[in-house]
């Protein structure tokens, strides 16, 4: 029995553009793990990737999905309430499916009978699914029997065909994933997941690979006592855990804090066969996964958000977002408002746990912590009062600069430039952002949306990095370009924060 298509609302090329993010191989498998983690079961997961037919399975033995609920987990925004702890916008398997490849399919039973699945319908002119019933059963890779074998219990499994740049071809590709899974599920693998990782090639097996469970091994400060002969290794156990309410902003954390023990105290005192793991762990002294990192349900969304001013190859562990924070959709960081509310929440979190507790930390970015108002203040005062500034940035004393809450093109400028006192000519759009990286994409759109809205010839980008990646640059001119042809003449500058306000210390 075959539905009629259920149209999914994007085109084909909205469909597959979901796939255009900020991923690598161990981002984008978290996406597909994620929604597995429940504290009520233990989920056997496999992923299979045949690196010569470029097709990657996904399969798990949770508990599946309703035929008539399957088409909507690929419709933006709608999740349903099955008892795992990461799903939160509605949207990561669309995205992350379309990062790694193209759909084949994705096939459901919810009592291991019955089986149902949903395929790409590419005869359709509008993105589209094809509903299919009684299907045959979800079929798992048996390591023993080195081949495809039925299953006969409730799951989910996808099916899809690799981008070409996605299909790993070396061992280190695999052993990489393999570690960052470990790092990133220590709390779960073992108890609540099982994960394994099959490499075939062409249909044959090549090599398997176990995620084992992470043990976080610890040092307490030596102050509460010792545990070895020479009085230099403490309990294993974290050196601070509780919860933090911050009163300034609401935000509630949970905090495990503490140090990772040198390999060598861990050989003399637990022996070889622990000093073996330990090495290999993520978390251990001088590893991967050293510093504090932004978590939810335990599992890191920001990795080594803080790092030790002193100490650094020991200091590990986690900020697990209770309420107040929110992830970024891909789940690979935390959203910072403009109002600087995370900001203060981390000046908060630093005087009355980091510093009372004599953690020494530093944030991982070399950011002001600042508001994007206290910046777009900053500049706007800069512009106005330092006429150094204003050469440097390529105005003259003629200029006038100023804020208005003018809503140009469905937004509004951070900062308005123009030609004179009479501010009626606009010649320029400043606007500020207080992070970089990918994120000033959607600023520089917006800002050459203002620009054509005020037929302003230059926009200026103000972020913290010290300059644009030239993956930036490389987008930013084919735009560029097209702006010209409409206003007849048209740039795109960068300046850094930092240097314009060290520039204005420096003239002082």
């Amino acid at each position: 029995m075959v539905n009629d298509s259920i149209m999914i609302p994007t085109t084909w090329k909205g469909w597959f553009g979901k796939g255009k993010v900020d991923y690598d191989q161990l981002t984008a498998t978290k996406e597909l793990i994620n929604n597995l983690i429940q504290t009520k079961k233990l989920v056997n997961a496999q992923i299979v990737i045949d690196t010569v037919t470029d097709m990657m399975w996904v399969t798990d033995d949770m508990s599946g999905i309703d035929a008539d609920l399957l088409p909507g987990i690929y419709i933006g925004g709608q999740s349903y309430a099955n008892g795992t702890l990461l799903s939160e916008h509605g949207d990561g398997l669309t995205i992350t499916t379309n990062w790694w490849g193209t759909l084949q399919y994705t096939k459901t039973s919810v009592d291991g009978c019955d089986f149902d699945m949903v395929k790409l319908d590419r005869s359709k002119e509008y993105a589209s699914l094809k509903q299919i019933y009684n299907q045959p059963p979800i079929q798992r890779y048996s390591v023993d029997k080195k081949g495809w074998i039925d299953t006969d219990v409730p799951g989910f499994q996808t099916k899809i065909k690799l981008h070409e740049n996605n299909s790993p071809s070396i061992v280190t590709w695999f052993d990489n994933l393999v570690r960052g899974l470990e790092g990133a599920y220590w709390k779960y693998l073992g108890e609540n997941l099982n994960l394994e990782i099959v490499w075939l090639k062409k249909g044959k097996f090549h090599k398997h690979f176990d995620c084992k469970p992470t043990n976080i091994l610890l040092t307490k400060n030596p102050k509460h006592g010792t545990i070895d002969d020479d009085g230099k290794l403490g309990y294993n156990d974290w050196d601070y855990e509780d919860i933090y309410k911050c009163k300034k902003t609401g935000i509630i954390a949970e905090l495990k804090i503490g140090n990772a023990p040198s390999p060598d105290l861990v050989n003399s005192y637990y022996g070889e066969d622990v000093y073996n793991d330990y090495i290999q762990s993520p978390y251990c002294y001088n590893g991967s996964m050293i510093g504090i990192h932004y978590s939810k349900a335990w599992v890191p969304i920001a990795d080594s958000q803080f790092k030790a001013s002193s100490r650094g190859e020991s200091l590990v562990g986690f900020i697990n977002i209770v309420d107040g924070i929110d992830t970024v959709q891909t789940k690979n960081g935390i959203v910072r408002p403009s109002d600087g509310i995370v900001e203060i929440f981390e000046e908060e979190l630093e005087k009355e746990v980091f510093v009372k507790h004599g953690f020494r930390v530093r944030a991982q970015k070399n950011y002001h912590k600042i508001s994007e108002s206290e910046m777009e203040k900053d500049i706007l005062n800069l512009l106005q009062t330092d006429t150094t500034i204003r050469s440097v940035m390529g105005f003259t004393d003629k200029n006038t600069f100023d804020k208005k809450n003018t809503v140009v093109n469905g937004g509004v400028p951070d900062i308005n430039c123009y030609q004179d006192k009479n501010e009626v000519i606009h010649e320029a759009i400043i606007e500020v952002k207080k992070e970089g990286g990918d994120r000033l994409w959607k600023a520089i759109v917006q800002g050459i949306a203002y620009c054509e809205g005020t037929k302003s010839k230059r926009l200026i980008i103000v972020a913290q990095d010290k300059d644009l990646k030239k993956e930036m640059w490389d987008k930013i001119r084919p735009l560029a370009r097209m702006t010209k042809a409409y206003l007849g003449d048209f740039s795109v500058d960068y300046f850094q924060y930092q240097y314009l306000n060290n520039l204005n210390k420096k003239l002082d």
